[in-house]
């Protein structure tokens, strides 16, 4: 229960705990957290969890194969086999041509 001995020692525990007992909504919680950040601080946390756009344009990059043939991305399926140069549909192509 979120109590004063919580609030002075432990104050993350009780904004969590009064999420937690409905009392305010998370996203209430949320908009007030972010309101009284500043900036700095929003951008701090979203790169120290990995939510920066630092991190997904480096997971693009690394994920992202071509068909040599016609450009398309790879699927997971195309690259099932360990390292496709040609998508599903252009190996068709050729078995049928």
């Amino acid at each position: 229960m979120a109590d004063e001995t919580t609030f002075n020692r432990r104050p993350r525990d009780f904004a969590l705990e009064l999420v937690e007992e409905g009392r305010v909504s998370a996203e209430d919680m949320l908009n007030w957290c972010l309101g009284f950040m500043s900036g700095d601080d929003v951008r701090g946390m979203l790169d120290a969890n990995e939510l920066s756009p630092r991190f997904e344009e480096e997971e693009e990059e690394e994920s992202e194969e071509y068909c040599v043939e016609c450009d398309c991305p790879l699927t997971e399926e195309d690259l099932a086999d360990g390292g496709a140069l040609f998508c599903l549909d252009c190996i068709a192509e050729h078995e049928e041509g």
